[in-house]
């Protein structure tokens, strides 16, 4: 399970910053960063690069809880380096998430639209029952989510060895995600309108 509440809280980490940029928006801070010579990628890369330091945080209260409990780390630091890949990677997709909407609704009203992204994402893939034992159409749902892949990748190296076909699946869904929600980020960045 602490894998996947790491990972949760590393994309909370994205939520969080895509919040302050809805509220720079509310109170026309946001504004004067637009009118100033900065371009508008810095600005956008700005609240990203804040989201995944914000995801050291809860990777580091998570792991030194894990040592502390005496956790099995069975992959010793390749699994804890891709954990730490897997979330701060995860908070980078929930920053740009969490920032697309902000630039788009100006408002920090729109915070629940962001958790429940977040939060659906999580609940419908294999973060509370492995995937060979889900049926319907939750294991439809589940094989198609790539948090799935990404929750394969942070979990392998606590439940047993590494391997190139779990990582090569969870970081191309990793990747995926990262730049579909960046092009959503980007595009609400270029409509905005100081």
């Amino acid at each position: 399970r602490s894998p996947m509440t790491a990972l949760q809280e590393c994309a909370f980490a994205g939520v969080t910053t895509g919040l302050g940029v809805a509220r720079d928006l509310e109170n026309g801070f946001f504004d004067r960063l637009l009118m100033s010579p900065a371009g508008r990628m810095s600005l956008l890369a700005g609240p990203l690069l804040a989201s995944m330091l914000r995801a050291f945080i809860p990777l580091t209260l998570m792991l030194a809880i894990g040592v502390a409990a005496r956790a099995n780390f069975g992959a010793g630091f390749l699994g804890v380096g891709l954990l730490a890949v897997a979330g701060i990677g995860l908070a980078l997709a929930g920053g740009a998430w969490s920032v697309g909407l902000a630039l788009r609704f100006k408002t920090s009203q729109i915070a629940p639209l962001m958790q429940i992204g977040i939060f659906l994402s999580v609940f419908l893939s294999t973060a509370q029952m492995p995937l060979e034992l889900l049926t319907g159409w939750l294991d439809n749902v589940a094989r198609f989510n790539p948090m799935t892949y990404i929750l394969a990748l942070a979990r392998q190296g606590s439940l047993g060895d590494v391997t190139w076909a779990v990582t090569s699946e969870g970081l191309l869904a990793l990747t995926g995600v990262i730049a579909l929600l960046g092009v959503f980020a980007y595009r609400g960045m270029r409509k905005v309108i100081p």
